[in-house]
């Protein structure tokens, strides 16, 4: 049970939070805002403690294998430095595809139908150029994240 507002999590909380889907109306819509939420939430605590910033190989050792990155190590040093060295506070945007949502035989799951979705081309094409901005270097404002159909 989750209270609205701030809640402190653990590891197994903070789990079962981002992978509840059918307590929601929205379903797998509102699932992916709560990973996003909880992910938001470990970059600022992470950012936000010296103890944990000094501790970046231990922590990426703990989870090696868990996830793929084209960051290098060294790459990865050079943003702890540079976040140990202003301990700045990180802008955090987030953007979702939306579309239809419809049942069928899947790849994954090939013996029954499961729930997929239909992304709408206009919310795709507005990720992609989101992502080009990133690409390029550009800083995401709250006004790129409107979405024009």
């Amino acid at each position: 049970t989750f209270n609205e507002g701030y809640n402190l999590l653990n590891g197994n909380m903070a789990l079962a939070y981002c992978r509840e889907r059918k307590s929601w109306a929205d379903g797998d819509m509102r699932r992916n805002e709560n990973q996003q939420l909880i992910m938001e939430a470990i970059i600022k605590k992470a950012t936000s403690s010296s103890a944990i910033l000094t501790n970046y190989t231990g922590i990426l050792e703990s989870i090696q294998g868990m996830f793929k990155t084209n960051v290098s190590m060294e790459e990865i040093g050079e943003l702890v430095k540079m976040q140990l060295s202003d301990m700045a506070s990180w802008s955090i945007l987030a953007f979702s595809v939306t579309g239809e949502g419809d049942s069928q035989k899947t790849y994954s799951a090939p013996g029954h139908k499961s729930y997929v979705m239909h992304p709408h081309k206009y919310m795709v094409n507005h990720a992609q150029t989101l992502i080009e901005k990133v690409i390029s270097g550009q800083i995401l404002t709250d006004a790129d994240m409107k979405v024009k159909k």
